[in-house]
């Protein structure tokens, strides 16, 4: 998986509780971004190629490429509590975000706006989009059930100085990011499935069926 973005926010106050470090709510914000498509026709296969590893050894098949990077990035906000004689502390507030920031799509320059071929090229292209922003909307309602039951068995502890606060809350956020990760591979391995379903020789000779100056 790509790298997750980790940033802990942990706020002292006092409240008034009934219990030994009692579980507090814990507020779950999601949001999941698509980000915008940019086409870009002035490299050469050979030029964008080294952009993929998959392709940068054997460009010359290549006609057009998607590159795209699933962004996965969360915070979290902690509290501290009095109760009775203890302190306690625990995350309070847990923010998620999944999606593409961009996705950069190239056409190999060889063919010229207007052509038959740069049109093809564009709309496999294109597909290749579609599956990524409709695996962020299919898997949405996943990620929000994971992130519940990640935070439900998350218990505030004693604490005795804001070291022990500032702990507690890493603790329980990277708690939180190391139950989502199984779902978050699976994810990115089911996109990476549905993208090779379309880049299949069957489908490829579909599309050189539609022009004749490839």
């Amino acid at each position: 998986m790509k790298k997750i973005l980790i940033f802990l926010v942990c706020l002292l106050f006092s409240i008034n509780a009934t219990a030994s470090c009692p579980k507090q709510k814990v507020l779950i914000t999601f949001k999941y971004k698509i980000g915008k498509v940019i086409y870009n026709y002035s490299l050469s296969r050979h030029e964008f190629a080294k952009k993929s590893p998959k392709f940068r050894s054997n460009p010359d098949n290549l006609l057009g490429l998607t590159v795209s990077r699933l962004d996965v990035s969360g915070s979290s906000e902690g509290a501290s509590f009095r109760h009775r004689d203890k302190h306690c502390a625990g995350i309070s507030k847990v923010n998620f975000e999944i999606g593409f920031d961009k996705f950069n799509v190239y056409v190999d320059k060889k063919y010229r706006q207007g052509t038959c071929e740069r049109r093809v090229i564009k709309a496999h292209e294109d597909e290749h989009v579609t599956i990524y922003k409709e695996g962020m909307y299919f898997f949405a309602p996943d990620i929000k059930k994971a992130l519940r039951l990640a935070v439900k068995n998350l218990k505030p502890e004693v604490v005795y100085s804001q070291a022990d606060v500032d702990r507690v809350c890493k603790k329980q956020f990277e708690y939180v990011i190391k139950k989502m990760q199984p779902l978050l591979t699976h994810i990115n391995k089911k996109l990476e499935e549905k993208q090779g379903q379309i880049d299949t020789p069957e489908s490829y000779a579909r599309e050189n069926k539609k022009c004749k100056n490839w």
